[in-house]
């Protein structure tokens, strides 16, 4: 009896000592977890008080008085017209003489994966994942509706004229009051997940500013620069006659904007649209909100995935005897993308590559008819194929203005001239021959050069210490090593371009 009584006492004494750990444990633990709160209200503070101090400062600095700026006109990447009409030669077939040692033929082309049949995720249920607080806001961007969540009181921000420096000021500050850091993070996810570049982004802010302030393009435009600011981006704005001009630097020449250099810096005028505001000088404003230093790159890394909307194709070329036909899948939303893409340099074109379904499409015919066959033979056919699978138009005659297309655009469209078709030819000799590309920029005319493994005659050009023979996709019926008669004396500009596709 004795032995049981003493074998409950020590139970006890182990439950009660157990309890009394356990609630030790959990007091220490709820102290910790009071400890971790108050320390993200303290952190979260400080970094409140921060933020409100840098834009504090921010908005100080902004109602000094701004220097007016000389807007100079849109830079031009050639005065040189082109040519109405192109140069045409017999077709005909390489000399074999011309070829100074055994061609290597092309061994078997790595195919792409295969585009998925469908998305692997909607805009919508990818966004449905989001925790999102403040008022829905919907808007459309290139025919597909988006919603986002704000804060109502981005929409309390103003703008009365007459617009100068305090009013601008005014207007940050009231957006910088605001919950925005929230909208960033919805808008960097979207961006994401439609594989958009800066310029995308830029769309994107514009899209939403339009939506949030219907009744003023200027109001619109501020947010954009706020934004964009915010985001990291060197950014800045100027008045002129109750207007607002966004004034964006970029990595790239932006051809046609109005622009004003400030410490060695082009600052273009964006509008996001085909039309420049007609001012000679802008007031703006010198340095640059605190941690906002990136340049706008407008190169394409990835084919935007906007929505999910492709158009088939066919086209057709002949070589030698044979005709031969091409089926393509092309992704409208990046030719919906690029319709408006401002101008920028040539080496942005040819190294953009083509959307998953057009490449895989394009690759995938092109396979069996020039696998096998000698680099020589294999490039006369692609060059053959971008000389008279398009009628040639020139920009101004298709568009009324200068604008270079993307590989996809040539695909798409039925009209091309020398750089759109030099653009496309770059791209399939790096993907399906896997040889160097250079961009020949002549006055008044774009072509490229390959450097082959096999040495041929023909007209060429020399650079890095490497021999590049001339294929000029526009002069009709020429095989790889002919250039265009009027050039062969003319020095061309060389554009480097990406190897890896």
């Amino acid at each position: 009896m004795k032995t049981k009584i003493f074998a409950f006492s020590v139970l006890w004494l182990f439950c009660s000592s157990y309890s009394d750990a356990q609630q030790d444990f959990q007091d220490w633990q709820k102290k910790q977890q009071e400890e971790f709160d108050k320390f993200k209200i303290t952190e979260r503070t400080k970094f409140q008080e921060f933020k409100d101090k840098r834009d504090s400062a921010f908005v100080e600095f902004l109602k000094q008085e701004w220097q007016a700026m000389q807007l100079f006109q849109g830079l031009m990447p050639d005065n040189m017209p082109k040519p109405v009409d192109v140069p045409r030669t017999k077709p005909q077939v390489l000399p074999r003489e011309a070829i100074l040692e055994p061609s290597k033929t092309v061994q078997e082309i790595q195919m792409p994966m295969p585009p998925l049949e469908k998305p692997a995720e909607s805009i919508e249920t990818f966004w449905a994942k989001f925790r999102k607080e403040g008022e829905p806001l919907t808007f459309t961007f290139f025919d597909v509706l988006l919603k986002v969540n704000c804060d109502p009181a981005l929409k309390k921000a103003q703008l009365e004229n007459p617009i100068d420096e305090s009013r601008v000021s005014a207007f940050w500050a009231d957006l910088s009051r605001s919950n925005y850091e929230d909208l960033i993070a919805q808008v960097k996810a979207l961006k994401e997940r439609m594989q958009l570049n800066d310029w995308g982004y830029c769309l994107l802010l514009d899209k939403m500013g339009q939506e949030l302030y219907p009744a003023s393009k200027s109001w619109s435009l501020l947010f954009v620069w706020f934004m964009l600011a915010k985001s990291g981006y060197d950014a800045k704005v100027g008045y002129n006659e109750n207007e607002v001009y966004l004034l964006i630097p970029a990595r790239n020449v932006i051809y046609g904007a109005p622009y004003f250099a400030m410490q060695g810096i082009n600052y273009y005028v964006v509008t996001f649209e085909n039309s420049n505001k007609g001012s000679n000088s802008v007031y703006t404003y010198a340095g640059n909100y605190p941690e906002a230093q990136n340049l706008i790159a407008l190169n394409i890394t990835a084919t935007p995935a906007i929505r999910q909307a492709t158009e088939e194709k066919q086209l057709r070329f002949s070589y030698g005897d044979k005709e031969y036909s091409v089926r393509l899948k092309l992704k409208k939303d990046a030719i919906d993308f690029y319709s408006n893409y401002p101008q920028t340099d040539l080496e942005v074109y040819f190294d953009a590559s083509l959307s998953a379904d057009a490449r895989y499409s394009l690759l995938e015919d092109f396979k069996p008819i020039i696998e096998g066959k000698s680099e020589i033979e294999a490039a006369n056919m692609l060059l053959r194929f971008v000389q008279t699978a398009f009628s040639y138009r020139t920009d101004d005659a298709q568009w009324g203005r200068e604008k270079p297309l993307f590989a996809e655009e040539t695909l798409f469209y039925p009209y091309s001239d020398c750089e759109d078709r030099s653009v496309l030819f770059g791209y399939l000799v790096r993907n399906l021959l896997g040889l160097e590309v250079i961009g020949l920029d002549y006055p008044g005319h774009i072509a490229t050069a390959v450097k082959f493994s096999t040495d041929v005659k023909g007209d060429y050009v020399s650079y890095g210490g490497k021999k590049y023979l001339i294929c000029d996709a526009t002069y009709i019926n020429a095989n790889i090593g002919q250039c265009m008669p009027r050039l062969r004396d003319v020095q061309p500009r060389v554009m480097v371009l990406d190897t890896q596709h």
